[in-house]
């Protein structure tokens, strides 16, 4: 049997006796729902992390009632989520003609065409508020439309909700097994709950919410036979959640070495023969055979591809070389970034403090682990459960981590949207091994001093996963503020009227000289004559006096944010855009900075521009003069 574990230990004998559904866990649930809702109020439709291909698997399902053809991923609606296993998609579809949600019909992707924003560019960090919308909106979905489609993400959005709640469930039952005061335990599932990735995560359409859910339910229970050894049951009951999270994600899997280890370390507890290690791999494999098989021979047969991996290596990139391991730890700060919290598609950071206090609690646990290691150890210490628990988990966390660094390096030219996320099939044992920590560093605390560390550590969690992760996504999605005549900066080149439509009241610039490979900084200021019965965007273009463009730059006003659709009579407002300077330009030589208005569906240079207020003709609407440095 396990051995006791010494005084620091105390915390973690697990089995706490508290009810389950308190008052303070139902508190935590109500306030993760809470989140969750407004994240979902925030985020405009179809911007989460695929959202948009997520969503279209669903409504595919309800169209055609069957899976996507993966060899058409490349042109379907589908696209890289062709290969997706279909758990969160054929639930969503369900739900979805449950509520009566009309099916939109035809190509989801090619009739959202009109409101795509076709300057999306969340690989250029210009600014935080720079195209960082895959589609147009504004207040209410007014320029987005497709009300079908908004409707349908809506509720879909619910059942994601649904599946986090299940999913703290979990990560408090694991936590339980783990901790035997109901404090430490809230702590861990506190973590879990309000890490500001995972509530994102719950707001939007996609199989990763449902992949956390049933492998956290799969740790707890593999945690809950660490305590209290293998039944029939409960191998079944490890076999049947290993296999709902691999049908909602193939990565899922890469836990089950840690189970086959806590499968092994029981019969060695309880000194059981070998045969009886075989009999309950075979209960747990047999369930996961029975559930996640049936559509890995669907892939072999039908497509000679058995988890769906091909979907997600485009043609023009598999000859591309493997990164060298010098680039794979330099995209590794930017994962861990990002497993706190990374919204949007690949592209919303919050504040740099954010993470650093984030970094500040990991650092106090690692500190608890190391006082523990340096002034704690004791004879066969590793035969205790807590130990027991740890390793199991640190394997399951390594072995996802594995996993993230081989996606890593497979798609590493879009090292961008390898994020932290793939690590939340572990993140419950991330969120235990966190407040164990904490908890070995407070052992020698008064109690009131360990209750000021739990209450710290939760109450930053729940600051910013309730509060300031929902402000950093609603200021990268909102238009830009509406100004005055009063409160605009002082501007030169100006006013030029664009098809009697827009305004350009002037510019203004930071600095007159330009340089190689910087960024020119302009803001531009617009007013709104009338509606615009056509999409715009603008290009700003710096010419040399013998016609040599050294830079440019096209957008969409609003930075992506405030598109001609939205533009009301006697709106006001600047943008701050960032111009890229490719070549170099000549020291001391001037250049004009030329602006025109395009038709963004088109992309043909036909608004014509006038000088106000005799609606002269302007044929080069040229609004500043810089020079190279």
């Amino acid at each position: 049997m396990f051995t006791s574990p010494p005084g620091p230990l105390a915390n973690w004998r697990g089995g706490n006796h508290a009810r389950f559904f308190n008052v303070r866990f139902v508190v935590l649930l109500l306030l993760f729902a809470g989140g969750v809702l407004t994240h979902q109020a925030v985020l405009p439709v179809l911007e989460g992390n695929d959202e948009a291909l997520h969503y279209s698997y669903i409504e595919w399902i309800r169209q055609y009632n069957r899976l996507p053809d993966r060899t058409t991923y490349a042109t379907n609606t589908t696209q890289q989520e062709s290969g997706q296993p279909p758990l969160t998609y054929w639930v969503a579809a369900r739900f979805l003609d449950l509520l009566r949600v009309p099916v939109h019909g035809g190509d989801m992707l090619a009739d959202m065409i009109d409101v795509r924003n076709l300057w999306f560019t969340p690989p250029d960090r210009w600014n935080r508020r720079d195209n960082l919308n895959l589609f147009f909106h504004g207040p209410n979905e007014r320029a987005f439309g497709h009300p079908d489609i908004v409707q349908g993400d809506h509720m879909a959005r619910l059942l994601s909700l649904a599946w986090g709640l299940l999913a703290v469930v979990g990560a408090y039952g694991a936590a339980r097994e783990v901790f035997e005061r109901d404090g430490w335990a809230l702590l861990a599932t506190g973590l879990f709950a309000f890490t500001p990735q995972m509530i994102y995560m719950c707001a939007s359409v996609t199989n990763d919410v449902t992949a956390v859910a049933f492998a956290t339910l799969a740790i707890w229970q593999t945690l809950r036979l660490l305590r209290r050894g293998a039944t029939p049951l409960r191998l079944a009951a490890i076999g049947v959640f290993l296999a709902l999270g691999a049908l909602s994600k193939v990565s899922v899997l890469l836990i089950a070495p840690g189970i086959g280890l806590a499968l092994a370390l029981d019969c060695w507890q309880h000194r059981r023969a070998a045969g009886r290690l075989i009999t309950n791999g075979l209960i747990v494999g047999l369930a996961l055979a029975l559930i996640f098989g049936p559509w890995v021979v669907y892939g072999i047969v039908t497509f000679q591809d058995p988890l769906g991996f091909r979907t997600h290596k485009t043609p023009e990139h598999l000859n591309n070389p493997a990164p060298t391991l010098a680039q794979l730890v330099s995209a590794l700060p930017d994962v861990y970034l990002s497993y706190w919290g990374k919204f949007g598609t690949s592209s919303v950071w919050m504040s740099p403090a954010i993470y650093a206090l984030f970094t500040g609690i990991t650092v106090l646990a690692l500190a608890g682990y190391v006082w523990y290691w340096l002034h704690c150890r004791h004879t066969r210490w590793w035969t205790a459960l807590p130990a027991l628990q740890a390793v199991v988990l640190l394997v399951m966390v390594l072995f996802v981590f594995a996993g993230l660094v081989q996606w890593l390096r497979d798609l590493f030219y879009i090292a961008y949207a390898i994020t932290g996320r793939l690590m939340y099939a572990a993140h419950v044992g991330l969120a235990i091994g966190l407040a164990g920590g904490l908890a070995l560093l407070a052992h020698r605390l008064r109690q009131s001093a360990a209750k000021l560390i739990r209450a710290t550590a939760v109450g930053l969690f729940a600051g910013v996963g309730l509060l300031a992760a929902p402000i950093s996504i609603y200021t990268a999605y909102a238009p830009p503020m509406l100004l005055t005549p009063q409160s605009l900066p002082k501007l030169e080149g100006g006013p030029i009227d664009y098809d009697h439509t827009i305004r350009l009241l002037g510019a203004a610039q930071t600095t007159p000289t330009i340089e190689k490979g910087k960024l020119h900084r302009m803001t531009l200021c617009w007013q709104v004559l009338k509606p615009a019965a056509r999409p715009a965007a603008f290009a700003l273009k710096l010419f040399s006096l013998q016609g040599k463009v050294v830079g440019e730059r096209t957008s969409v006003h609003g930075l992506g944010l405030f598109p001609s659709s939205l533009w009301r009579a006697g709106d006001i407002f600047c943008d701050m855009v960032d111009v890229p300077i490719n070549d170099p330009p000549a020291s001391g030589q001037p250049y004009n900075v030329l602006l025109i208005l395009l038709d963004a569906r088109t992309a043909a240079a036909d608004w014509p521009a006038t000088r106000p207020p005799d609606d002269q003709p302007v044929q080069y609407p040229f609004v500043a003069q810089v020079v190279g440095k």
